[in-house]
């Protein structure tokens, strides 16, 4: 530890003037990185001990700040960890910046109650004041207790879908499928239907008997103007990270829970497939000469086209293609499916697209043969708009299992052209 400094004689009534600083992380203890701030706005269970690191600079010398103390909402101070090396904040701030302007402290938060709360960074300047230097509103919210019995109680829970939360960035969402490694939101929304509120919060139990909860915090006005609720806040995201969890259908009991963590009302039942981690493809993996099966549909549901070695289809730039199917090469197990465009030139390398693999689908393709084995399918969505106009070579790759190996199959020839101003449509040629 750098430095620890009990800051004396705080009062944040006295401080005198604002400076500049941020909250780069906040995090509860054990909890998931960030809090996904994106599914909503930051959220803590009840007693969690916070993490909050950040920086803040000294307004009135060229030194880091003497100390940083940490408020929550009116409470007392909790000094921080500070002069912490932020050398990556240089080129942002200038080159004049120190580089130990860095602070971190661990808050206990057993004493708030749930609700919205605010968290403060105060700095302590060379000049001997205190100034604001960053600021933060969460939410604290009650968690389910798995081991206290559950009470009598009526509520209704709904759950409507899933939706997964990339840790390595954005992607196309496949409904109710989850890379293995990154997050799955389970959305919904619920009711107590004694007050005609949400109850304390809702959470998803597994087959393991493993627990995650979420407060009814989302603003669902829709469910609100249907069933005659007295808040918009009946909507729920439980946040489940796929990293421990078994790949194909993991099955969850949604069911809501009281201010003191009690389980209570009917619960419901919702699932999601668990499919292949994403990797970029292995750079030094040999190509084989194994025969890839394959069933393989471009298009969607409305009009698809079979894919196959003599098929051709006409893409106009900047449409988004559906493809989806199976592709496995038999006796060898696979980690990863890709998809590649050839451009035209002999010299030039395929583009590969990282598909989401390795699940079996609730509802099989009528139009395509079963899937012979769980890890076959895959599905994925070919963005045109940066693909020069000509005509590519379509494939699909299937990485083995261990990634030192991969095989390719045929899937036809993809023809790009400009946009002519009429429908999209795939069409063979």
């Amino acid at each position: 530890m750098k430095n620890s400094v009990s800051p004396p004689a705080f009062d944040p009534r006295n401080v005198v003037a604002t400076t500049r600083g941020d909250i780069d992380v906040f995090d509860w203890v054990d909890g998931l990185c960030g809090l996904l701030a994106h599914v909503g706005r930051p959220r803590v269970p009840k007693g969690a001990p916070l993490v909050v690191s950040g920086w803040a600079v000294d307004p009135s010398s060229d030194e880091p700040p003497a100390a940083v103390a940490i408020v929550i909402d009116d409470g007392p101070p909790s000094p921080a960890e500070s002069g912490l090396d932020r050398s990556d904040l240089r080129a942002e701030l200038g080159p004049g910046t120190p580089q130990d302007i860095g602070f971190r402290a661990v808050v206990p938060i057993e004493h708030l109650t749930p609700g919205g709360h605010a968290v403060h960074v105060y700095v302590l300047g060379a000049d001997g004041a205190w100034y604001d230097a960053a600021e933060r509103s969460f939410w604290v919210y009650a968690s389910v207790k798995p081991g206290l019995e559950a009470r009598a109680g009526s509520a209704r829970v709904f759950f409507d879908h899933v939706e997964d939360v990339p840790i390595a960035g954005p992607r196309g969402p496949l409904d109710g499928v989850v890379p293995q490694g990154d997050v799955a939101v389970v959305m919904g929304w619920a009711i107590d239907h004694d007050g005609e509120r949400a109850p304390a919060g809702v959470c998803a139990i597994d087959e393991a008997g493993r627990t995650w909860s979420a407060p009814c915090d989302v603003s669902r006005g829709d469910v609100r103007a249907t069933i005659g609720a007295a808040t918009n806040y009946l909507g729920f995201e439980i946040a489940i990270p796929t990293e421990g969890l078994s790949r194909g259908r993991n099955r969850f009991k949604i069911q809501a829970f009281d201010a003191k963590g009690r389980r209570y009302g009917r619960s419901v039942d919702a699932a999601f497939d668990v499919a292949a981690e994403i990797r970029a493809f292995p750079r030094f993996a040999r190509r084989t000469d194994a025969r890839v099966e394959s069933a393989v549909l471009l298009g969607g549901s409305g009009n698809p086209v079979r894919l196959g070695p003599r098929v051709a289809v006409e893409w106009e730039r900047g449409e988004v293609w559906p493809v989806e199917g199976w592709a496995l090469v038999a006796g060898e197990p696979t980690a990863q499916i890709f998809l590649e465009l050839r451009p035209p030139g002999a010299a030039m390398l395929p583009l590969r697209y990282q598909t989401i693999s390795g699940f079996q689908p609730e509802r099989l393709r009528r139009d395509l043969p079963p899937t012979p084995r769980d890890d076959a399918w895959f599905a994925y969505a070919v963005d045109t708009s940066n693909l020069t106009p000509g005509t590519y070579a379509l494939r699909v790759a299937v990485v083995r299992a261990g990634r030192c190996f991969y095989a390719r199959g045929e899937l036809g020839s993809v023809r790009v052209v400009e946009p002519a101003g009429s429908s999209p449509a795939a069409r063979r040629l």
